[in-house]
């Protein structure tokens, strides 16, 4: 709003506590790069969008900042946007940080449920064909 007044007014309820104002995008890359701001992230890669585990890299003299003090701004961070996050210096970072799992699109996972069921569904009534066959 004009000049923070809400940023302002939510501070003075605070009794001066220091607030943060955090961009959302539904982009889980994008959202842990705000929440970490001000440091400048240069990427995120979700390793493991199942455990939400992902590696921020940032350049070599914003990784304390990043961090914060005590590890408070990854610790914010981890909470806000429910991902565990690694923070790594660009310089340390390895091949294997940039690794992600991947798994099926959730729509073939559907499917091959789906088929499942209909192969589990078909065979007692083969196992009875077979067993009128046999009478």
């Amino acid at each position: 709003g004009t000049q923070k007044s809400r940023i302002n007014a939510v501070t003075k309820e605070l009794k001066g506590e220091k607030v943060d104002v955090v961009l959302y995008s539904d982009d889980p890359e994008e959202f842990i790069k705000q929440a970490l701001k001000p440091a400048e992230v240069l990427r995120v890669v979700i390793n493991d969008p199942h455990v939400r585990a992902c590696k921020a890299i940032v350049p070599d003299n914003q990784l304390s900042l990043a961090i914060g003090n005590k590890g408070q701004n990854a610790l914010l961070a981890a909470k806000l946007t429910g991902f565990k996050i690694d923070i790594k210096a660009e310089s340390k970072v390895t091949p294997e940080d940039l690794e992600v799992i991947e798994y099926p699109e959730e729509e073939e996972q559907a499917e091959s449920t789906e088929n499942t069921a209909a192969e589990q569904a078909e065979a007692p009534a083969a196992a009875e064909e077979t067993a009128g066959a046999e009478e």
